[in-house]
């Protein structure tokens, strides 16, 4: 079977940005390891997938996402040189 963008892109986007999980086998792939903590580029990867799709509601959470986390790993590099 041959692996859809669409559905990689869906399953990533539900289990980062609505933290939720379908149980149909599709929900398997994803375009991130969802086993590690998300990254600013698999963040802009959908950002511009769904950017592509038009699908402005997403780009907004997905935005949104990626503000907190810009944020958040400064922070933690300024509290490590802090130190």
């Amino acid at each position: 079977m041959r692996i859809d963008e669409a559905i990689a892109m869906d399953n990533s986007y539900n289990l980062i940005i609505r933290r939720e999980l379908s149980d149909k086998e599709e929900a398997r792939y994803f375009i991130h390891n969802p086993n590690e903590p998300v990254s600013v580029e698999t963040l802009k990867r959908l950002f511009n997938y769904y950017k592509s799709k038009q699908a402005w509601g997403r780009c907004v959470k997905i935005q949104t996402q990626l503000a907190k986390l810009t944020y958040y790993n400064g922070i933690k590099r300024l509290s490590k040189n802090n130190n």
